[in-house]
């Protein structure tokens, strides 16, 4: 073997040792200089295909044509692969659960994936959760197209369970109010303080729990900023 050829096969050994060890930018760079400086475009853009089927390297991680030149390649960045990496391992799922609405409905947490829900654990004996409503009901009349969903959790007991749906009816809650949340809260870390509020993503990762009265702008906030998020 010639020692071009040696050098040659060192750098694509050596780039797909960093693939298979999870640095796939790293080891895609280095292919990548040894494509453009000894083979043509064409051949180049074959052996780099060639290298990721080898190590199997995820869709996130191969080159894409920057369109100017079949030989250039443009990698996503590793601090941006790092992040992605990050958000998958900081996700808490928020636990699913079947309860039944004011109106006998089954409701399904798992049903609205792919929405940003506000989940609100109130009774109507108290004060500082019946003040946040209106602010529940405001959001799910500005959000609601934009892919948000309030979803109120009643842990009113066998005493007070009966005024839940007059109260609804009587605040025209325009989002689903679930009876017998006691039962479930313990998922949520058993509710010790009300109101208590989750903010559920996308991804159905919980990315916030409010405990206490809060303001309207402030659950807002959290909208827009999931939003903007995608």
């Amino acid at each position: 073997m010639s020692k071009s050829k040696k050098s040659n096969s060192i750098w694509v050994l050596l780039g797909l040792v960093l693939v298979m060890l999870a640095f796939g930018s790293a080891g895609l760079l280095f292919i990548r200089e040894y494509t453009k400086s000894e083979k043509t475009p064409e051949e180049a853009k074959k052996e780099v295909e060639r290298i990721e089927d080898l190590a199997g390297i995820s869709n996130a991680e191969k080159p894409v044509s920057s369109g100017k030149d079949s030989s250039e390649y443009q990698l996503e960045e590793p601090k941006k692969i790092e992040k992605k990496k990050q958000d998958a391992l900081d996700c808490k799922k928020a636990p699913d659960f079947v309860l039944r609405d004011t109106d006998g409905k089954k409701f399904r947490l798992s049903d609205h994936s792919g929405k940003i829900i506000i989940l609100d654990f109130w009774t109507t004996w108290c004060a500082p959760c019946k003040i946040e409503i209106p602010s529940f009901i405001k959001l799910q009349q500005s959000y609601g197209r934009d892919g948000l969903l309030v979803v109120g959790v009643s842990l009113d007991e066998r005493h007070t369970k009966h005024k839940v749906k007059p109260f609804v009816d009587r605040m025209n809650i325009n989002y689903p109010v679930l009876l017998d949340g006691k039962q479930m809260s313990f998922l949520y870390g058993s509710i010790q303080s009300i109101p208590t509020t989750f903010i559920i993503d996308q991804r159905g990762c919980i990315r916030g729990k409010l405990v206490g009265l809060r303001q309207y702008e402030e659950f807002e906030n959290w909208v827009r900023k999931l939003l903007s998020e995608g």
